[in-house]
Formats: structure tokens, C-alpha cells, sequence
């Protein structure tokens, strides 16, 4: 963790309550102290920061499941979510879309392109105003190497995105497409729309965040620089640049500029959609499945053209009885996450023996 960021936040900011998963270091907890903030630490910490007496809702950008629980949180007491957790959008999304009807709350994604796509979708009047929503991608760091080559590829490579700044978790779901799909299926949950109305092409500049046809005919795209501070901007509520959307002509020359996915990158776009199509908790057991297998990656264990195998043998496994369990039962979907990690896990002692 940058607790130097961290520092700066907590001095520019002056919050009532300090948040981290590490403990703070010296200059930190002096900084703490100087503001008169509290400390916590770990996932009850984050539950706190959610619950605090103060808090008008929460924007939740955490990798992996760890963001589930505090969306919950926030659901549950009837405060605004802005989701930035893709994994957790995945894993848990049908649950959190669930708690978020209960509590008259809409959830405002933080991805790239989900805003983008929820910009576009509000401007043709609703997802059911929507034939075609393309999700874009940049093809990530293994763009340009081909699939029997990508074996011999070093972590370090993987890890160096020719567009975006991120965590080595998201560049490698990125690299190997898993991004994509999660991308999919998170869309398909966010939007309530059938996967075959959404569609992934190619844009190695990063500037086309989301196109879409409207079943009027007309084309939709956003475009702008690859930052963050756009799609943060419209999830806090605030204006952006009105020559952002193209419409007409122009949209439709956008989205025939984009490049179709090649068939190793179509396959694992394809693994999303059939796990929206195994349906009940499926959706956690592939985010689990991922989360080993880019780790068992990180750590040198296995090469990265191996991680979709291997999640695609996981959810062969898993999937037929992830598929009976309610994704609105939270014991289902830890259950189902745990399940996932030890199948995945017994494969990487089996077939890929250190």
C-alpha cells in the first residue's frame, strides 16, 4: 500500500477515521494523530468507515471480493454506492443489485467502461432502448503476441500495460482477457441486458470507452483520454465535457474503427457468457478461479497463457453446482468461493507440481 498517498489524504482531508490493511508507519500515524483521526484496520475497519455516522454513502474501489461486504453495508443502510470493485461486481453483483432495490438505490459504476456504457445507456432512454452496447477493450500488453508465443512471456512484460497505470492484478486480467469478460458479465448484472446484446471490440488507444445502437438505429459513442478522472467525475455526480458523445456519423465511423477480437481473445470473452448462462453463483466461482490463477502466475508458478485454462477446468468442475445455489445467499456465494480456490488449487498441485 502507497501509505505516502495515504499521508496526503489524511492531511489535506482531515477525516474522522483512517482506514488501512497495513499498519501505519511512523510519519503516517503521526499525521493521524496531528488531525485527531481514528484508526482501523482490515475488513471491519472498512465496515466501520461505511457505517460511520457521518458517511453520505461510500465509492468502493477495492481489488478482488474484498469490496463485497462494505457495498453490502452500504446497501443495507440506504446510502448511494459508487462500485469501483470489478471482481466483487462480478461475484456478488446479483446480490448487491438485489440489496440495492430493497434500499431505493441505484449503484453508479466507477469502471471506465461501465460509465461510459451507463452515460450512453441513459441518453437512448434505458438498457431496453439498447440492440448493441460494445464494451472496448486495449487488447492489454499481449496484444501483438500470439498466442503460441505467450508462454514464453516473462511476468514483467505481462505487467507493463501500453495505456493504462494499474495494479498487477487488473493488467494481467487485462492481458489475458479475463478483464473482458468480467467486464460482460458485470455489465450484463449492472444494465439487466442478455449477453448477446453486448458486444467487445478493440481500441488500442484507450479512447473509445463504449459505443452502442439503439434499436432506433442510431449509433452512440464516448470518447475521451484514458483517465480516470472522467469516469470519477460523472460517478460523484459532476459534469463532463459535452464533446464527449458522438452521435451520427461520427459514432458510427467510431465503431467501425474498432477491431474485432481474434479467436483466443473471442474464447475468453465467450467464458463469460457462459457463466451469465450457468447463472446461480457461477459468477463467484469464476472470479475465485481467477484470483489463484493470476496469483499462482505472479508467484511464477504457472505461465500466463495457463491461467485461462486453468479457470476454464475450475468452472468445468464447479460450475454444473454453483449454477443450483442462490446468488442472493451470501453463505452460497462464500461457499462457492472457497470451493472454487480449493478445486483450482488441487489442479495447480497436479498439474503443475512446483
Amino acid at each position: 500500500m502507497r501509505q505516502d498517498l495515504l499521508l496526503e489524504l489524511v492531511l489535506s482531508g482531515r477525516p474522522d477515521l483512517v482506514v488501512s490493511f497495513a499498519q501505519p508507519n511512523p510519519e503516517l500515524l503521526a499525521a493521524i494523530r496531528k488531525v485527531n483521526a481514528k484508526f482501523d484496520t482490515g475488513p471491519s475497519g472498512l465496515l466501520a468507515a461505511c457505517a460511520h455516522e457521518d458517511s453520505d454513502g461510500a465509492l468502493i474501489a477495492i481489488s478482488g471480493m474484498a469490496g463485497l461486504a462494505p457495498a453490502l453495508k452500504t446497501l443495507e443502510l440506504g446510502r448511494p454506492l459508487i462500485m469501483g470493485c470489478k471482481e466483487a461486481m462480478v461475484g456478488g453483483g446479483q446480490l448487491l443489485m438485489h440489496q440495492a432495490k430493497l434500499a431505493n438505490q441505484k449503484i453508479r459504476p466507477l469502471d471506465s467502461e461501465h460509465t461510459a456504457a451507463a452515460i450512453l445507456i441513459d441518453m437512448a432512454g434505458g438498457s431496453d432502448q439498447i440492440e448493441r452496447l460494445i464494451l472496448t477493450g486495449s487488447g492489454g500488453s499481449l496484444r501483438d503476441i500470439s498466442q503460441e508465443n505467450q508462454r514464453h512471456i516473462p511476468v514483467t512484460k505481462v505487467l507493463t500495460h501500453p495505456v493504462w497505470r494499474m495494479g498487477p492484478k487488473i493488467t494481467v486480467d487485462s492481458a489475458t482477457m479475463i478483464n473482458k469478460a468480467m467486464e460482460v458479465i458485470a455489465a450484463s448484472i449492472l444494465f439487466d441486458m442478455h449477453w448477446h446484446n453486448i458486444d467487445v471490440l478493440l481500441d488500442p488507444t484507450a479512447k473509445v470507452h463504449a459505443a452502442a445502437i439503439t434499436k432506433q438505429g442510431e449509433a452512440l459513442a464516448l470518447v475521451n483520454p484514458p483517465d480516470m478522472r472522467i469516469p470519477v467525475s460523472w460517478a460523484l455526480g459532476l459534469e463532463i465535457a459535452d464533446d464527449s458523445v458522438h452521435t451520427g456519423a461520427d459514432a458510427f465511423a467510431i465503431i467501425e474503427s474498432l477491431i474485432p477480437l481474434n479467436p483466443a481473445q473471442r474464447s475468453v470473452v465467450e467464458l463469460g457468457h457462459q457463466v451469465l448462462e450457468l447463472g446461480g453463483t457461477a459468477p463467484m466461482a469464476f472470479v475465485a478461479a481467477d484470483e489463484v490463477a493470476v496469483s499462482a502466475f505472479l508467484d511464477g508458478h504457472i505461465t500466463v497463457d495457463q491461467i485461462v485454462t486453468l479457470i476454464n477446468k475450475t468452472m468445468d468442475t464447479v460450475g454444473p453446482q454453483a449454477a443450483k445455489r442462490s446468488p442472493l445467499d451470501d453463505l452460497a456465494l462464500k461457499s462457492t468461493e472457497n470451493g472454487a480456490k480449493l478445486v483450482i488449487s488441487g489442479l495447480l498441485e497436479d498439474d503443475f507440481p512446483a
